[in-house]
């Protein structure tokens, strides 16, 4: 019986241990898809690749769209005006030369995909409209009176500071916590008396 004990706990040990195989795999590097390895370093010319090819054409599709013509450019782009064009940045990506087939994900307007460097790439509506919309960034006045403002705070705050501040080293404790805690027994606070 207890032989049977070993052999049953022996066997369930090698079960574990074989279910652990791709973990330990992955673990070591391998992506679950086996195509990309997560500790590849992605260098200025794969990020060069990109750029000239999937992320120039989803530009194109931005430039080119209804909302950049009506609004201006992509400088006044709206997040909503970014996601009207996902089934069109979509087909981008997938007329890309370096997409990889089958890896294009979509969880609302995001999306994620790899490329054929094993490089993962997104696109995010909000994002997007962060990036490029300067539609509320502040005009050159504006931005001269806040310089003056801050200008003008700084010199009250510096006045302020030249009126004077405490010089005493003397510090006068009120009753009853005068004697009331043993900790200012030998300390210099119980020496004076206001």
């Amino acid at each position: 019986m207890k032989q049977l004990k070993r052999m049953l706990a022996l066997l369930l040990t090698l079960v574990m241990v074989l279910g652990l195989l791709p973990t330990a795999s992955f673990a070591a590097g391998q992506s679950a898809s086996g195509s990309a390895r997560a500790d590849k370093v992605f260098t200025d010319a794969d990020t060069a690749i990109l750029d000239q090819d999937v992320f120039a054409k989803i530009a194109e599709v931005e430039a080119n769209s209804s909302a950049a013509q009506l609004n201006g450019g992509v400088n006044r782009m709206t997040e909503a005006d970014y996601i009207a064009l996902v089934p069109q940045v979509v087909e981008a990506i997938k007329d890309s030369e370096t997409y990889v087939d089958g890896s294009l994900q979509q969880n609302g307007s995001f999306l994620v995909w790899e490329t054929t460097t094993g490089m993962p790439c997104c696109y995010d509506p909000r994002m997007e409209a962060e990036l490029h919309n300067t539609a509320n960034d502040p005009s050159p006045e504006e931005i001269a009176r806040i310089e003056a403002e801050a200008q003008s705070l700084a010199r009250s705050v510096s006045e302020l500071n030249s009126i004077g501040s405490a010089t005493s080293t003397k510090i006068g404790l009120i009753q009853p916590y005068w004697e009331s805690s043993s900790s200012y027994a030998d300390s210099s606070f119980t020496s004076y008396s206001p």
